[in-house]
């Protein structure tokens, strides 16, 4: 049987291979357990891809959008351009105000024609926002929607507008030759976009390493019945490439059907829009449209990594004293645990490596040392084993002896039943801990829009002419007073109003100070000294006449509601006179807080989703397991009538130490969760979610220990001695 032989020999080879791996025991389990990982594996390439489709499209439609800038004497002027922008609900809008020149001059991408003054075209997510925001005549004349040419996604929130009353040679506007400018990009969604390499790195990270778990336990999956195939092999003299034709006739049918699957889920997505769950982010069609070239090649690469890693990890004993498969069935390799400790290493040596590297360096770090905890906390558990042994054998106690041979000859099993349990706490305690990054001031800004929402406004009128502000203070809606703020950096903080409007919320006429640590009186001034105030000595407070008050030309408008909810009146009349956003107070800072609430979204997706490969991987594991354990155990039925003895067995050797490696990753993953909290400063490690997700994995590791108990006692009750 030296060499590959005739294609004959061959085609016989993955003929007996799938046959073989129908009969085996465990055969449908195997089975299942490859299509599923197949499937898994298949979705999460396509996942790469079909991130790296969508960041390519965005930035070709960014940069076809930008602006041109014109330089004097190399082309004419088409228009003016200037880029603002509004927030709403936390996410950023990007406002881009534009004033045709040229009337024939094409327009910016996505536009049928140049907005008329005092119009404004928006984005289809921008259009679509509930009715209670008024996004239709918040920036102006609604004129239509701008098409998929001009947006970054489907999702992006952006609008085009021409004000009614533009000063032309006002501050901020640019002269621009046209659109497809190189060197203005990034705008609108793309400017907060994440790089390319975090998203993928972080996607490889809570994705697919759980897709890579699964996979490792499906191909393991019914090991025994293929160690014993693969030994008869070895004996009969087969080479490594007749027992790999063996092994990919086995895997491929079920690796081809994953495959299959996996490819048809992304059909769809080629034509219509697919919103991502929790994100609430739309991928379009048309990026993923543009990308099919890539699907053959990502459906082949999985088809190959399912085969290649089925064939790598049932390789026999070389050395010549042994026939047995290499499947460290009697210890943990060395390597793996040297690899254990190099991550951990790895983690605590990025805390000093700066900006994206460092980020990188832990990403890859903390993935190396989840695949590798595992083979650690089975390492404790061989030597656990072995103690046990020798307690039941010094005391009598037949469970203890027989499982504690079983788990110090077996560490390989609670490789497998530990996976899941150990990357689901880690993946937990991370979703947790990014999701809980927000700073104080991001926090306070949060806590300031529950209490006052949009009953305090400031507009910041610079550069606008008196007859702007004077037009501006006419439009005021009913409800709102006006104030005017000024100083600052550094400087007293002084609020200046007529005494109507300072006795309206609860002030005195007479010049006073308003303190920053005073908690009574009106709750919109509260606020507004807590963000204003620039010490302890608060906020100035002065009367003046209603003359004298018309008169004044400095600093910000400050506007009081009466009631919520009606702040977008005032972000209309803003926009008309200013071509500017109203702020609500901290907005800076709750813009950051809405950020980080995206980064947590998306952080809760990549992990929820890697969670969700990691049931079928323990429900996988703890079958294969079952039926091992139970045909193992059944021949006890010769020994001993007592049911209860398989049940005794099952805890020690199953549940024990599935609440050993529970133990062991729940002390990992919070060692690691604290360092990173400590790294960046930022969130809190939260003990309540560890040990929740720690009970969970415990009851889990219960049933398992209760289910495989009463599997091989019913296994036990219809064994007959067949040439065992």
């Amino acid at each position: 049987m030296s060499g590959w032989g005739a294609p004959r020999l061959a085609g016989r080879l993955l003929k007996v291979g799938w046959a073989a791996g129908k009969a085996a025991h465990g055969g449908r389990v195997r089975f299942v357990a490859l299509t599923l990982a197949s499937l898994v594996l298949t979705v999460g390439l396509l996942a790469l891809a079909c991130t790296a489709a969508v960041y390519d499209g965005r930035e070709r439609r960014d940069l076809a959008r930008s602006p041109l800038p014109a330089e004097a004497g190399t082309a004419a002027a088409v228009g003016l351009w200037a880029e603002g922008g509004d927030t709403l609900g936390g996410t950023p809008v990007t406002i881009v105000q534009v004033v045709p020149l040229d009337a024939s001059a094409a327009p910016p991408p996505g536009l049928s024609r140049w907005p008329g003054p005092g119009e404004v075209f928006l984005s289809p997510a921008l259009a679509d926002r509930p009715a209670y925001e008024h996004v239709r005549t918040r920036y102006g004349r609604y004129a239509g929607r701008i098409g998929a040419a001009g947006i970054a996604s489907p999702s992006e929130l952006f609008a085009y507008v021409q004000p009614a009353n533009a000063d032309r040679h006002g501050d901020g506007w640019i002269k621009i030759a046209g659109f497809g400018g190189h060197t203005w990009s990034p705008l609108g969604e793309r400017l907060n976009a994440w790089p390319l390499a975090q998203v993928l790195a972080t996607v490889g990270g809570l994705t697919g390493l759980p897709c890579l778990a699964l996979v490792v336990v499906a191909a393991r999956c019914g090991s025994a019945a293929r160690d014993r195939r693969s030994a008869l092999l070895e004996t009969l003299g087969a080479g490594r490439r007749h027992r790999a034709l063996m092994t990919i006739g086995e895997a491929s049918p079920p690796a081809l059907l994953g495959v299959l699957a996996g490819g048809a889920l992304i059909v769809p997505m080629m034509f219509v829009d697919v919103p991502l769950p929790v994100t609430g982010y739309v991928m379009g069609a048309f990026d993923i449209r543009a990308w099919a070239w890539a699907v053959p090649p990502v459906l082949i690469s999985a088809f190959v990594i399912i085969l290649l890693l089925a064939v790598g990890l049932h390789k026999v004993d070389r050395t010549g004293r042994a026939t047995r498969p290499r499947s460290f069935a009697s210890r943990v390799p060395k390597w793996r645990l040297a690899v254990f400790a190099v991550s951990v290493s790895g983690i605590v040596a990025s805390s000093g490596v700066p900006g994206t590297t460092g980020l990188m360096l832990y990403i890859a770090a903390t993935v190396v040392m989840w695949s590798a905890l595992p083979s650690a906390a089975a390492a404790v558990g061989r030597r656990f084993g072995g103690r046990l042994a020798t307690a039941g054998l010094r005391r009598g106690r037949a469970e203890r002896l027989i499982a504690g041979r079983w788990i110090a000859a077996h560490p390989g099993v609670i490789v497998r039943l530990a996976t899941a349990l150990v990357i689901g706490l880690g993946l937990i305690t991370q979703i947790q801990v990014w999701t809980s990054r927000l700073n104080e001031p991001a926090r306070a800004a949060v806590e300031t829009s529950k209490r006052v929402g949009d009953q305090v406004l400031i507009v910041d009128p610079a550069g606008a002419s008196g007859a702007q502000v004077q037009r501006f203070l006419q439009g005021v809606p009913q409800g709102f007073e006006t104030l005017r703020l000024t100083g600052g950096e550094g400087g007293p903080v002084t609020l200046t109003g007529t005494c109507a409007v300072l006795m309206s919320v609860r002030l005195n006429c007479g010049a006073q100070i308003w303190p920053a640590s005073l908690n009574t009186g009106d709750a919109r001034i509260q606020e507004l000294v807590r963000w204003r105030a620039e010490d302890d000595r608060g906020l100035r407070i002065r009367a003046v006449p209603d003359a004298d008050y018309a008169k004044m030309r400095d600093g910000s408008l400050v506007l009081i509601g009466s009631q919520r909810g009606e702040g977008w009146r005032v972000q209309q009349l803003s926009f008309a006179v200013f071509g500017v956003p109203a702020d609500g107070l901290g907005i800076e800072y709750g813009g950051a807080a809405a950020t980080l609430n995206r980064l947590g979204d998306w952080i809760v997706l990549f992990g929820g989703a890697g969670i969700l490969v990691l049931l079928p991987a323990a429900a996988t594991s703890a079958a294969a397991e079952f039926l091992q354990f139970g045909t193992a155990l059944a021949p006890l039925a010769v020994q001993t009538e007592r049911r209860s003895v398989y049940l005794r067995v099952a805890l020690w050797n199953l549940t024990v130490p599935l609440w050993l490696a529970t133990l062991i990753g729940g002390l990992v993953t919070a060692c690691h969760g604290l360092f990173f909290v400590a790294q960046i400063q930022e969130g809190w490690f939260s003990w309540g979610v560890l040990g929740g997700a720690m009970t969970a994995a415990a009851v889990l590791a219960l049933a398992i220990g209760v289910t495989g108990g009463v599997g091989a006692a019913r296994a036990a009750g219809i064994w007959r001695p067949a040439n065992d």
